[in-house]
Formats: structure tokens, sequence, C-alpha cells
């Protein structure tokens, strides 16, 4: 059996002296870095199955970092930091990341998480060309070439609608904040709230129909992709 490899970014040796060995013993393969630099050049030279990343890392930083991956890749991202303030974890989330833990926390707590985050993951391996296309019934959704098509043939999407509907389709089921859409697709452009309610509306009138319905609103906290019959492939639209 292939044992999962997990990519640490971590600056502090002594936090990855201390992770490094906790994670061989669970049975994972362990690669570490000690930069944003060095940890994207690891994850493009090795087959990973999870990034553990500290916020606070030098040469690119762990926001831009964990940005940068999930434009890449579905991998699942966790945060392991010291920072633990409500913007840390919008900010952090906003970039695709799946779990956020504070320091300090106890060997079972992250181990139970690891394996959380894998286990909800856990899909047939693709190649990276595949991971540029999402197919859901009559939607099509091609990263590469940024193009859409529906039941009803090519849609043409703004480059922040399109930006919002791969954010939510790259990660079907899961519940994104408004806050988490508006600084992962405006960033620092524009704190507006009701930007995010505005695009939406118009995104939905663009690609769904009577018979289907894509995007999900959870009253009180925001929006999900609905990943009912999806797929990967490497076909464009």
């Amino acid at each position: 059996m292939q044992l999962d490899t997990v990519l640490l970014v971590e600056n502090d040796r002594q936090m990855q002296n201390k992770l490094r060995p906790l994670l061989k013993k669970e049975g994972y393969n362990v690669i570490t870095a000690y930069d944003g630099e060095g940890g994207l050049n690891k994850f493009r030279a090795v087959n990973t199955q999870l990034v553990i990343c500290e916020l606070e890392i030098p040469k690119m930083g762990g926001y831009e970092f964990c940005k940068i991956i999930r434009e890449i890749s579905a991998i699942p991202i966790i945060i392991v930091t010291s920072l633990n303030g409500d913007l840390e974890k919008v900010k952090a989330f906003s970039t695709g990341i799946d779990d956020f833990i504070t320091k300090p926390f106890s060997e079972i707590e992250i181990i139970m998480r690891i394996k959380a985050v894998l286990r909800r993951s856990y899909q047939p391996e693709l190649k990276a060309s595949e991971e540029n296309v999402i197919k859901c019934s009559d939607l099509v959704i091609d990263r590469m070439a940024r193009q859409v098509k529906t039941s009803r043939g090519y849609v043409q999407l703004t480059k922040k609608e399109f930006n919002t509907l791969w954010l939510l389709a790259i990660k079907p089921n899961r519940v994104f904040s408004k806050e988490e859409i508006l600084y992962a697709v405006w960033g620092n452009e524009q704190w507006d709230i009701e930007k995010v309610t505005v695009l939406m509306s118009r995104l939905r009138n663009k690609i769904e129909d009577n018979s289907n319905s894509f995007i999900k609103t959870v009253w009180g906290v925001g929006y999900k992709f609905d990943g009912t019959n999806c797929g990967r492939g490497n076909a464009t639209c």
C-alpha cells in the first residue's frame, strides 16, 4: 500500500522536529521546507497528498503560498499557526484551505484532523490536466480556457464571475461565507459584502435553468456548489 506524502512547510525548526516524527509514526511520508519558495518547489517535484503550512513563513508568506497551491491543485491544505484572529482565519480560508489549527495543539488533535481532511478529500488519483475541467450534469467549467458551457451553450462570464464559480466548484458541498468569497475574488479592492449577493444572482441567471440548480444558498452563512453528479475530466468545453 502506497503511503500518503505530507508536505510540511514550517520555518520553526522546533515545530518541524515535533511534527515530522509524529507524522512518520502515523505512517505518512514527510517532506519539509522552511519557506514558501522551497515549499512550492518541493510541491512541484514530489507527488503529495496533503500540505501543512505555517502562515508566517518567509519568502512568499503562507497566504500567497496557499493561494498558488490552490490555483494549480485541489490537494488538501491545513494551516497550523499561532495566529488565531478572525481576520487571519477568513483570509486563510478564502485562499481555499481545508482546515485551520491554532498552536499550541495536542498530538491527537492534529492527527485526527489530518485524517478527517484526507478522508473528506479522498478521490481516485487525477492527472494534473484533469483538475482543470469540472463537469456537473450539463455544466462544464474549463479553468485553462476560462470557458463555461451549459445546456443552452457557451455563456460569457466576467472575470470575477468565473473566479467565483471556480472557487465554489473546486470544493463542492463546502460552504463559503460571503466574507471568504469577497476576500478571495475582490481581495482588498473594496470591502462591500453586497457585491457578493449581486454577483451570485448574476451568476445563477447565467448558468442555471429550471432543471439545474448548482449554487445553493446556506441561509445565514453563505453559499456552496452542489457536487451531485460532478466529476473531473481532461477534455475542454
